[in-house]
């Protein structure tokens, strides 16, 4: 099936997901009770289905799919049976990062640049790890390592896909869902930061953490919908 959709390529098979994306992302925005968390896990699920969809026998592709694959997997703890902080979550989203990592090795040009891409991520996360287990002190916890170098990681597929913003499509879709991940992650772990350094309701973290918008909700759904779309083939 997936080998004749991409044969026709029709622009309608993209368009339809991401209505579909679109209408999800409103009712997770929109709407509440306990069914809202299904709803965002599905717009997780939908976008994996797609991917697999029209996957090719090229890494790209397969990393693409691997990445959203485990990212559904960590959804489960973390989306369906809302475990925040759950190590287990933040050691499967780590591999989903993995995967990213190999799409953005991808796309470098030449063995100068993919060294650099390496050594970048291994020091990064070494560092990453030491400081915050430097920092937080007794209290640290595995997850805070994990979570760290698992940031590092989306960070530096930020900057790497963005180096090739001009150069490939798929590139651009993956910048721009990286970084919504990036958001997303970022108001998660400024969330740990009030419940470790203890930031009363007075501090500005705290205000902007708790105000009307939920930050996760904003950035999530998008962010995996546009890393499906990231694999269309026309997008190459």
């Amino acid at each position: 099936m997936s080998r004749l959709l991409i044969q026709r390529k029709k622009p309608i098979y993209l368009f339809a997901f991401l209505a579909v994306e679109l209408a999800a992302w409103f009712c997770v925005l929109f709407l509440s009770g306990s069914y809202v968390r299904f709803i965002s896990y599905g717009a997780v699920a939908l976008a994996l289905v797609f991917a697999a969809l029209f996957v090719e026998k090229r890494a790209d592709t397969l990393f693409a799919v691997g990445g959203l694959f485990f990212t559904c997997i960590a959804d489960i703890f973390l989306v369906l049976l809302q475990k925040e902080g759950d190590t287990l979550a933040m050691c499967v989203f780590l591999c989903a990062q993995l995967c990213y990592a190999g799409r953005t090795y991808l796309l470098a040009e030449g063995k100068k640049e993919r060294l650099v891409q390496v050594t970048v991520r291994i020091i990064g996360s070494i560092v990453g790890g030491a400081a915050t287990w430097i920092i937080v002190g007794a209290t640290t916890q595995a997850v805070f390592v994990i979570s760290v170098v698992y940031y590092v990681n989306l960070v530096c597929s930020i900057v790497f896909s963005f180096l090739h913003w001009k150069k490939h499509a798929r590139a651009r879709y993956m910048a721009i869902g990286f970084l919504s991940f990036a958001l997303c992650d970022l108001s998660i772990g400024f969330d740990f930061l009030i419940d470790i350094f203890s930031l009363g309701e007075t501090s500005f973290l705290y205000r902007l953490m708790h105000a009307n918008v939920s930050f996760v909700d904003l950035f999530y759904p998008p962010s995996q919908a546009i890393l499906g779309a990231s694999v269309y083939p026309e997008n190459k």
